[in-house]
């Protein structure tokens, strides 16, 4: 009747802990990274847990605290209660549309609930306007255009 008990007692904390693979964080980092970027510019992004850095994840432990865990290998789980986790992505995109700026490099993160639904959106506020646009670049350069025909004077 004790062991009876004490399994009805423990499947609630049991049901409520979410535990996953690297592989299952970072499908669903990637299709969210994916939707954001597009899939010709995702080709040429590189999550951190595909490179062997350090990624950690928070969880909670059977005490109640918050704790930060590096995210496992192969077929190992995440322990604890799974709160979330920041996943980044290094993007080097060459552009050959733009003799400017032919290759568009930045990072940006997601970061996913403990349910891998995404809690704070991708930033990717480092890619230019025109490579959203699929344009030339043309109107964008280096020397700018005054505004005004003839000499400048300084007077001073």
């Amino acid at each position: 009747m004790k062991k009876l008990l004490s399994i009805f007692l423990l499947l609630p904390l049991l049901a409520n802990a979410q535990q996953y693979t690297r592989a299952e964080i970072k499908h669903a980092a990637d299709s969210i990274v994916r939707s954001f970027v597009g899939a010709d510019i995702f080709k040429h992004a590189v999550s951190e847990l595909d490179d062997e850095e350090l990624v950690c994840y928070r969880y909670i432990n059977h005490k109640g605290n918050a704790k930060y865990h590096e995210v496992p290998w192969g077929r190992d789980y995440t322990k604890g209660k799974f709160k979330d986790i920041t996943v980044r992505y290094r993007v080097k995109y060459p552009y050959p549309k733009c003799v400017i700026c032919d290759t568009v490099r930045g990072y940006t993160s997601v970061t996913l609930n403990r349910w891998l639904e995404m809690k704070l959106s991708p930033d990717v506020s480092f890619i230019p306007d025109y490579v959203w646009e699929q344009d030339s670049c043309k109107r964008t350069s280096r020397h700018v255009e005054l505004p005004w025909k003839g000499k400048l004077s300084h007077d001073y």
